[in-house]
This record gives structure tokens, sequence and C-alpha cells, in this order.
């Protein structure tokens, strides 16, 4: 069975919902099987987790680039929690050769990273789980999360996060980078600087004394702990939007602490276990999210198994 799954940000649909809960009963009907689906009766009304977030979406730029601002995606625990956990570990940026794809540091990214594997705590995998359901990308398309840290003027400068060589790029290794999900975990003082800033996006430049030199006259976002800027890389037409240039400003105050995850257009990870592990359902982050891995095991078992963290996998 072929993945359904919604390529871009589609805003959900209650009656596709529904269709798919319908084709789910008349598949396991037909095999002879007998389960039981609890999906909340406002399963597509609103973006809601567990864990208590309940969305809030600020469109930045409706195109060239797309940009969306999801406000207070990330509890203040868990951005402490991911801070506490990657300081020890971190170690200057590299960025990737576009001829080559080999990896080696440059003066263009000076801040310090370290990475987290997939699903390699409950927090990790429980934002995992709620940037599936905001995206509409199952988590196995999702590269391993990124720590950033920058502090004392460190920036990266301009640069796309689609790749231009054909390594990283290969089907085989995920395909490319069709969005880019960059969570704050820290706020930076007003006139700190830090701005995540899009100098080539035809629509949204700010300006006023609050913001940096590198963010006015361009789109720019502030570093707010907790809030995350979702934005694509592609067009709907999977070719390279080249507004999606951007740029990390200096952080001339405070420390700029973000967590970075890539998505992929196609899975990828390596699963290690048999048959490909991934979901079935477009909507299995959703169900995981709110107790359907238990409420429903057998059928989320056979149909959600990335999404129930049931994989094996390794980057």
């Amino acid at each position: 069975m072929r993945p359904i799954r919604a390529a871009w940000f589609a805003a959900p649909r209650r009656d596709a919902a529904l269709v798919l809960l319908a084709l789910a009963l008349v598949l396991a009907s037909a095999a002879g099987k007998e389960m039981e689906i609890h999906a909340p009766e406002n399963s597509m009304s609103t973006y809601f987790d567990s864990e208590g977030w309940h969305g809030r979406v600020i469109t930045l730029s409706a195109h060239s680039p797309r940009a969306y601002l999801y406000k207070n995606f990330l509890t203040p625990e868990e951005c402490d929690f991911i801070v506490d956990k990657a300081e020890g570990k971190l170690v200057p940026s590299e960025v990737v050769n576009n001829t080559d794809g080999s990896l080696h540091v440059s003066n263009a990214r000076t801040s310090s990273s370290t990475s987290f594997g997939i699903a390699e705590n409950e927090v990790i995998a429980r934002i995992e789980r709620r940037i599936a359901a905001i995206t509409h990308f199952p988590v196995a398309h999702g590269e391993p999360f990124t720590v950033l840290k920058y502090v004392q003027g460190q920036k990266y400068d301009a640069h796309y996060d689609y790749f231009h060589d054909h390594v990283h790029s290969a089907r085989e290794n995920g395909g490319q980078r069709a969005a880019t999900v960059l969570m704050y975990l820290s706020t930076v003082p007003i006139n700190g600087g830090g701005e995540t800033s899009f100098p080539d996006a035809k629509y949204g430049q700010v300006s006023g004394d609050e913001w940096s030199e590198c963010a006015r006259g361009t789109l720019a976002v502030k570093t707010n702990k907790g809030d995350a800027l979702v934005f694509h890389n592609l067009h709907t037409d999977a070719t390279k939007d080249p507004t999606s240039y951007h740029a990390s400003c200096p952080t001339t105050a405070g420390e700029k602490y973000s967590l970075t995850k890539w998505i992929r257009v196609h899975p990828a990870w390596q699963y290690h276990g048999g048959d490909m592990c991934e979901d079935l359902h477009e909507h299995c982050a959703y169900w995981a999210n709110t107790g359907e891995c238990e409420n429903t095991k057998q059928f989320m078992e056979e149909n959600c198994r990335a999404a129930c963290n049931l994989c094996q996998y390794s980057w």
C-alpha cells in the first residue's frame, strides 16, 4: 500500500480524514480483521498534540518564499532540555561544498553545532511527531535535529538550504530538502541581532531601529524562545526556490540557540529490520500524538509504525 501524504502544507480537511478512516476500515474488513479507530471528532479542525500545543500560525510570506511562523511551538521546558543536552557537545559548524558535497569549516558560518539521533529521547521523538503533524511530511523524511549556537557576533551568511551537489540530493539519500523547520531555543535581546533574514524575499520587508542592519529591508524574523519558522526551499512543482536564500544575522548580544529540522522529498533514514518502515497515512503523526498508538494498537502498528516509534533507523 502506497503512503497517502500531502506534499505541501495543505490546510487540514475534516472530510479527507473521514475518507481515510473509512478506507482503513474497509481494508481491515476485507482482510478479516476487527479493529477500532478512536480518532477525535475534531481531529482535522485544529492543530493539537498531547503535550498541549495549540497552533497560532502567522503567514510571513504566502510565496517567494513561502514562510510561516508557529508561535510557542516548543515549550520553555523543551527548549531548556535541548540546550542542556547540547552543551558540552558543540563543535565548529561546517558547510557543504557545492561541487562534491564534502563538509568543511568556513568563515561564512561561524556558529557551533551538534546533532541528536533520530528519536534519541522522548523529547526529541515528541517534537519530531509534532513537526510531522504540521508539515504533513512523515517523520522518516526528516534529517536528524541540529542544534546551533551563536554568540559574540557569530553568524551564517546568506545561503540556500537546498543542495547544489548530486550526492546529498540523490534519491537514495532522501532527495532535496523540501522544507526547513527552524525552532528558536532562546530569545535574543532587543537590538542584539540574531534575526533570520531573507534578503531576496518579494514581500514582508521590515524596518525600524529594533532590527539589525543585516535584517532591515528584508523579510526577517526575531529570535523568540519557543517559536518555529517553517519555510519551503522548493516551489510547489519541486523546483528550487531562489527566494528561500536566507541568513542568520550576527548575534551581537546574548546567546542564540536554535534547533533545525531539514525535511527531504523522500525518506531520509535507513531502516534496519525488514520491510520499509514508514507511515501509510498522512494523519499518523496526529493520531500518535492523541494516544492512538495505545488506543488502536493493532491498526497503528500496521499503518503508522514510524509515528509510534516502532522503527530502528540510522542516518
